[in-house]
């Protein structure tokens, strides 16, 4: 702290009187290596436990939505019920088991990371926690619908969160951003800007995203499951 409090009162007048480059300084010192293997740690822990949370919330949802489909079928096949209001049926029924899901993460989460407290900042993490786990529920439940049984739905479903882990941007940084130094950039914010292109103006296309993916998914489902039967006599 104290050497980041230097690089913003300090001038380059004052720098050249005393004939040192606090910036240089700062860069060499293992405070600068420790604050941004900070940032690394937090993002890279964030990221692990969206895509960790979420791939289990998938691969748990198969075999029920597997269990329910053959009760639709049979269902759908006397007459009972149209299948538009057992998706609807089970699309709502995810929301707040969900929600208590996700409740319960950021309470544990958010101060074991010590992230800055704030109403704002706590609901923006609540709700992209949300969309995130409600994104992978609805996705698993779409797998188990396009696919014969359980086992290719669980092949199909490793097979993309491998891809998505992968490419998520964590891993893999774009070929043009590479790492800065503080004493250059300064701020966290322009940090996290070039070394993953993460830009605050963005975060209201990012919360209609987060809210379109699981929208998405569950439409698909609801649209879907009056269409394809895999039963065989």
């Amino acid at each position: 702290l104290m050497a980041t409090w230097m690089l913003e009162v300090s001038s380059k007048s004052a720098e050249a009187q005393l004939g040192v480059d606090l910036a240089r300084i700062y860069r060499d010192s293992a405070l600068y290596d420790d604050n941004q293997q900070n940032l690394f740690n937090i993002h890279g822990s964030l990221s692990a436990a969206v895509i960790f949370s979420g791939l289990i919330n998938c691969t748990l949802v198969l075999p029920y939505v597997q269990t329910e489909l053959t009760v639709v079928y049979w269902e759908r096949f006397a007459g009972m019920y149209s299948p538009l209001a057992y998706a609807l049926g089970q699309i709502i029924a995810e929301v707040p088991y969900i929600f208590f899901q996700t409740g319960i993460f950021i309470m544990v989460t958010y101060p074991m990371v010590e992230y800055y407290g704030s109403v704002y900042k706590i609901f923006c993490y609540f709700y992209m926690m949300l969309c995130s786990l409600l994104y992978y529920n609805y996705l698993g439940m779409l797998l188990m619908l396009l696919t014969p049984n359980y086992m290719v739905a669980a092949i199909l479903s490793s097979a993309y969160h491998t891809m998505l882990n992968l490419f998520s941007g964590f891993f893999i940084l774009e070929p043009t951003r590479k790492l800065r130094y503080f004493g250059e950039t300064k701020t966290v914010a322009a940090f996290l800007k070039h070394c993953f292109g993460f830009d605050h103006d963005h975060l209201a296309i990012t919360a209609i995203v987060l809210a379109i993916y699981p929208i998405a998914f569950a439409s698909l489902f609801a649209s879907f499951i009056g269409r394809l039967n895999f039963q065989r006599r």
